[in-house]
């Protein structure tokens, strides 16, 4: 496999450091204050919009957008909501590990080599004038045009990288930036490569993780949380195998596997944990689709593709 997340030349400490300006509990975003603002409208999910601080009240900033309205020609104005740590009566007031802030400054200007533009690097994307949150979703380290991914939406985008920038995240409460996280969904779709055989593009995991009931406890996609995220990819990989390996076995005789077992995993353990048990596939039965069910719910659960078959004769 090429090189995985995280594989590419590490930022430098200045890049990493830049814009770790603390604020502390104090009110911020004032008057003046040039701002962006992330939309919550069907179809501008995950996109950043520039403005400047009109007015403001308690939990209230009122925001003048550079974009104009199409109707009247006149700049937009939305009053948006802040939360206690803008406001500064606490220093955070929520987990960081699932927020995402709606209004923050404008973040600070850092150099990047396009060959620090490593896969599943979250950055955003300049289009149709806003900032776009996206994950770069090739391994084309160092070309001038980058397949980025965005996971809001779940659309893919080819964008030259003088219209990428490196995601920062903002903390409400201290005022610092911090670059943001690898995509851990990436990395452990990366990690369970090593293991599983992936039947169904990345894309297609990423749209089931997020059918997926579980999901709700994540909310957002940039959330860190290795164990929620870790049974959410884990239930969706074992879905979409279950659902391949039963389209194999209904085209197979029954007698092929009448007599098959499975045993003990061999080599590394399956991403997706448990105990190998032996299976013993009814011989006599003669609807495909009954014996192929078990057999394939038993391998998903508990041995994966590092399980071994074995056939034997009934008769001896």
């Amino acid at each position: 496999m090429r090189g995985g997340i995280g594989s590419s030349t590490a930022m430098s400490t200045e890049e990493l450091d830049c814009g770790r300006e603390r604020t502390g509990k104090k009110r911020k975003l004032f008057i003046g204050k040039e701002v962006e603002v992330r939309s919550m409208e069907d179809g501008l999910l995950g996109s950043w919009h520039s403005g400047t601080i009109i007015g403001y009240d308690y939990l209230v900033r009122d925001v003048q957008y550079e974009m104009l309205d199409e109707q009247t020609g006149e700049s937009l104005i939305e009053c948006v909501d802040v939360s206690c740590a803008i406001e500064g009566t606490s220093i955070a007031d929520t987990d960081q590990r699932n927020y995402r802030g709606r209004i923050r400054p404008l973040p600070p200007q850092c150099d990047f080599g396009k060959w620090n533009l490593h896969y599943g690097l979250c950055v955003d994307v300049l289009f149709q004038g806003a900032w776009w949150e996206g994950v770069i979703f090739d391994h084309e380290d160092g070309l001038e045009n980058r397949k980025v991914f965005f996971p809001d939406l779940g659309d893919e985008l080819t964008v030259g990288v003088d219209n990428i920038r490196i995601t920062r995240d903002w903390n409400e409460g201290t005022g610092i930036w911090e670059r943001s996280p690898n995509w851990l969904f990436l990395e452990l779709i990366e990690e369970y490569e090593q293991d599983w055989p992936l039947n169904v593009s990345v894309k297609q995991i990423w749209y089931d993780v997020r059918e997926k009931k579980g999901y709700e406890k994540v909310k957002e996609w940039t959330f860190q949380s290795d164990h929620l995220w870790r049974e959410l990819v884990r239930e969706a990989v074992a879905d979409n195998f279950r659902i391949t390996l039963n389209k194999i076995c209904c085209m197979l005789k029954p007698e092929v596997f009448g007599n098959c077992h499975a045993v003990e995993p061999i080599g590394s353990t399956s991403p997706l944990d448990g105990d190998m048990m032996m299976i013993n596939c009814d011989s006599n039965a003669t609807d495909s689709v009954d014996w192929s069910v078990g057999l394939v719910d038993e391998l998903v659960e508990n041995g994966g593709s590092d399980a071994s078959f074995q056939s034997t004769n009934p008769k001896g």
